[in-house]
């Protein structure tokens, strides 16, 4: 393990000491976990998670190419990096939303620190199959701590960043072995040409997983948008949601090539649905369907015949 209190001359102990004293002064807030995503320990959580759920279906000796679809624009690098020391040979980040090139503080600080908790040995995960020492093939440290552009810190041989839609991303087809999303693919209002460039991009073999929050994110009703009108004293919003259930996704996927199952679901076990006020197109799903919150979705591109 290379710990990053012996190599002073690389990170200097006051940005080691401003690193910690912000990521303390997170910790302290509401909810920390669900609701910063800068923290550490945040992540860690949802990389144990997903390769949970994908590591025996990647050759991870042989290495792997990586995509992460949507990674937001707060710290968008951290879970990447830890996907890298995971045994990926390059990662693609995709973010209509441009990451900052130059003089963004909270983006550099998320990946900041990831490495010093890497460094540190805070994070340590059974799926690393890499040394530490491999930080460095994914970020110039000396550029990630002391330079202004945060793009230039990345190794351009490893780390490609996408800044459009998935649709319109120059990513090669068949190139990609593992490919993530976290409440993502809810948001796809055109929902056609993105699952198009999903079977287009990766290879045969190649798995996907998608965790995806089927609820009205910002609503009293976190299913407000299955009707037309609201009940008395609710809100109705549909937060941009495409409105698909589990059953949607699953069809789309498998006819695209994809032999695909949900590894994970929860259900809104309380919630009073009124059926007769449905939107008509919600009118034939099944109980499952219209209650489930949230699900993981594993896909495995099949090989072609």
């Amino acid at each position: 393990m290379w710990d990053v209190r012996a190599h002073r001359d690389r990170v200097r102990p006051h940005s080691i000491e401003l690193v910690v004293r912000l990521s303390t002064a997170l910790r302290a807030l509401p909810d920390p976990d669900g609701g910063n995503r800068w923290l550490h320990h945040r992540w860690q959580a949802i990389f144990e998670e997903v390769f949970g759920h994908v590591a025996g279906l990647l050759d991870v000796e042989r290495g792997f190419d990586y995509l992460y679809l949507g990674a937001g624009t707060r710290n968008p690098l951290a879970f990447p990096m830890l996907v890298f020391l995971g045994g990926a040979r390059t990662v693609a980040v995709v973010e209509p939303e441009p990451v900052p090139a130059e003089d963004d503080w909270r983006v550099a600080w998320g990946l900041q620190e990831m490495v010093l908790r890497v460094m540190t040995g805070s994070v340590q995960s059974k799926y690393f199959v890499r040394p530490v020492t491999d930080l460095e093939g994914f970020v110039d440290l000396h550029r990630l701590f002391f330079g202004r552009d945060l793009r230039r810190a990345l190794n351009p041989d490893r780390v490609r960043l996408f800044d459009d839609f998935f649709e319109d991303s120059a990513i090669p087809a068949r190139t990609i072995d593992l490919l993530t999303s976290r409440s993502v693919l809810e948001h796809v209002e055109v929902t056609e040409p993105c699952f198009d460039k999903l079977a287009d991009v990766m290879r045969p073999g190649g798995v996907m997983c998608h965790h995806i929050d089927f609820t009205a994110h910002s609503a009293g009703d976190p299913f407000a948008f299955y009707y037309e009108e609201p009940e008395a004293g609710r809100q109705l919003r549909a937060d941009g949601l495409n409105g698909l259930r589990p059953s949607d996704y699953l069809r789309e996927f498998r006819q695209r090539g994809f032999d695909s199952h949900v590894v994970d679901s929860a259900f809104a076990t309380g919630y009073r649905l009124d059926r007769g006020r449905l939107r008509p197109r919600y009118r034939d799903y099944g109980e499952e369907d219209l209650l489930c919150t949230r699900a993981v979705i594993v896909s495995r591109r099949r090989p072609p015949l």
